[in-house]
């Protein structure tokens, strides 16, 4: 399954993608962590773009993950550039790239971009895809969100420009955990998996991705008998060489995980 210059997608070749850029092997969305994807050979990369206040895209996994943006519980999307890079160089977290840079890294790097819309803000949608047209990544990127909201957006968006209405658009979906101001609870899984699917994005999907913690086979199946290719994501802390063997006996078309070099001996280990 081929789009523009996207990976081929089928379940004989895995694709192997780093979460937040290289998963634990360097800070997460960091342009060090996209350009270790790169010097490693990883098909692709995952990243979460989140809008500031003043409309400045950058990449980081926001405010509800303070160990990874160095920022607590902050509201960066009313923040400017400044007080968000201020607020960052306190906190001793690495520099927070701007889209902009990631998008350049990432052309440099030969890698296809997996970029997650993380703001529930799909005014940002307009931005973002004149920020990968004008980077010419295009054909290299998938959109991926956890709100339907932000895909139905750049459906939208797309509407009647040739050069956007085939980008990918992949539905995320993590039935097992929830969230309760600052408790995480367990949520029940939706009964109709395969009628979310069809209403995820407003039009096809290019792919489900399914946190590999809660996959289940009847999960995959379901995506199959859709036509909508799987990919498996890996929550921090998570990947172990069981799970791997299990994703790859389940046939997913992409792993992101955290852990490259596991996943990669585990792979060797089942084609030899």
């Amino acid at each position: 399954r081929l789009l523009g210059s996207q990976c081929v997608m089928t379940s004989a070749a895995v694709e192997l993608q780093g979460h937040r850029g290289a998963g634990n092997h360097a800070p997460h969305n960091t342009l060090e962590a996209f350009r270790w994807a790169a010097e490693h050979h990883l098909h692709s990369v995952e990243y979460d773009i989140m809008c500031l206040g003043d409309g400045t895209l950058v990449v980081t996994h926001g405010p509800e993950v303070g160990v990874d943006s160095g920022i607590a519980k902050q509201d960066i999307g009313e923040m400017s550039l400044g007080e968000f890079t201020e607020l960052v160089e306190k906190a001793g977290h690495p520099p927070v790239p701007l889209l902009s840079e990631v998008v350049d890294a990432c052309r440099e790097g030969g890698l296809v971009m997996n970029a997650e819309l993380k703001s529930n803000a799909p005014k940002m949608v307009s931005g973002v895809l004149a920020c990968l047209e004008k980077g010419g990544m295009l054909e290299r990127t998938r959109f991926s969100s956890f709100h339907r909201e932000m895909l139905v957006a750049v459906v939208e968006a797309a509407r009647g420009k040739p050069a956007l209405e085939q980008v990918p658009l992949c539905a995320l979906y993590n039935p097992a955990v929830g969230q309760d101001g600052d408790k995480v609870i367990r949520a029940e899984t939706p009964g109709d998996f395969a009628t979310w699917l069809r209403e995820a994005a407003g039009r096809e999907l290019f792919s489900v991705n399914l946190c590999a913690a809660c996959v289940t086979a009847e999960e995959v199946k379901a995506a199959r008998e859709a036509g909508v290719g799987v990919m498996v994501w890996y929550p921090l802390g998570v990947d172990s060489e069981d799970s791997f063997r299990q994703m790859l006996d389940l046939g997913v078309d992409t792993i992101c995980v955290n852990d490259v070099e596991l996943y990669k001996q585990v792979a060797a280990g089942k084609s030899g």
